[in-house]
């Protein structure tokens, strides 16, 4: 008899312990994390604003290309002595309006790059908390190799789902 108690309790106690078990494991938070740099360096977005980039810098090359040919040609004019004062104030003119548009070109460039980085990181921010609501996780991780997350399971990478979803 003492042996059928102490059975039952073993049991009761087994069965409880694996409810408990259960009821923990279902209150467990969905987590993955995805390669940012990956997602970043693939989506479709970057690649499209780098063609864009790519057009309006060339344009632009090109323009400030034609101004420097027009300026060689003046000032191997002006070098040889043989320039009037017309030709001497057009090279200075010249000179002074092909080294402004650089400069300008310069500035709007790197803020034209600005411009698209951000917007390409809203982007991937926007469209990762969308990817984490829509798949039903608690937490979602970036990997960007600055310690914020040290290890995870290959089997909760969700960067390759992240870039579809993101590519969309």
């Amino acid at each position: 008899m003492k042996k059928n108690i102490v059975l039952g309790g073993i049991v009761l106690l087994v069965v409880v312990s694996i409810v408990f078990s259960l009821l923990a494991l279902n209150q467990q938070k969905k987590m993955a994390y995805f390669d940012y740099a990956e997602v970043h360096e693939e989506c479709n977005l970057k690649r499209d604003l780098e063609k864009d980039l790519e057009k309006i810098v060339s344009t632009r090359k090109s323009q400030l290309d034609s101004l420097n040919f027009e300026l060689t040609l003046l000032s191997n004019k002006v070098q040889s002595d043989n320039a009037n004062q017309e030709e001497l104030d057009r090279f200075e003119d010249l000179k002074s309006r092909f080294l402004k548009l650089q400069n300008n070109y310069e500035q709007e460039n790197y803020r034209l790059k600005e411009e698209y980085f951000n917007q390409i990181r809203k982007s991937i921010n926007d469209k990762a908390k969308s990817f984490g609501e829509a798949n039903g996780y608690d937490y979602l991780f970036s990997a960007v190799g600055d310690g914020a997350l040290m290890y995870a399971s290959e089997a909760e990478d969700v960067t390759e789902e992240v870039l579809d979803y993101v590519n969309k």
